[in-house]
């Protein structure tokens, strides 16, 4: 829908009015859609924001930096480690 650039960082923001995500569902652990998002934003060393209610509708952020991001050796799927 939209997205904003504040310095070195752009936004990119989702958004609907449907019926929304209840917080029970963002908070599971199996929800693997969600899960992915968040994790991959975190390894381009960003965050990932969800807004959501019952009956409310969603928003869906996430915030990026736009320059080159040095890679997380920690992270899964690195090569390195468990």
């Amino acid at each position: 829908d939209a997205h904003a650039i504040e310095g070195d960082w752009v936004t990119l923001t989702v958004a609907d009015n449907g019926v929304g995500i209840s917080a029970g569902l963002l908070s599971r652990k199996s929800t693997l859609g969600f899960l992915g998002m968040y994790e991959r934003a975190r390894l381009a060393g960003g965050s990932l924001t969800v807004n959501s209610g019952s009956g409310k509708g969603t928003r869906i952020a996430v915030r990026l930096p736009m320059g080159e991001v040095e890679p997380n050796r920690n992270a899964r799927g690195s090569g390195e480690g468990p």
